[in-house]
């Protein structure tokens, strides 16, 4: 037996109720993601900027290496780059 939910208004209310439960995961999924990228892209450039005032002008090869690094591996050198040298 086949149930045609389009014409049974309590299954398309159910039917519409999850879709815009899933639009909103999905919604809350993107937005916590470009938080996250926003935040990594905000201390990349500030580890960059302590750097380079620390040391001089980054190596290419070093400035790339900030840009692509995890929010955690920027936040572990920054607390190193101001930490005295033992």
């Amino acid at each position: 037996m086949i149930i045609d939910v389009t014409k049974n208004p309590v299954l398309m209310r159910m039917y519409r109720d999850a879709q815009q439960i899933a639009r909103q995961e999905a919604e809350q999924k993107v937005r916590a993601q470009a938080e996250a990228e926003g935040r990594a892209a905000g201390e990349a450039e500030i580890l960059r900027k302590q750097l380079t005032t620390k040391f001089s002008p980054l190596p290419r090869w070093a400035a790339d290496r900030v840009s692509k690094a995890t929010l955690a591996q920027i936040e572990r050198w920054a607390r190193k780059s101001w930490s005295p040298i033992r």
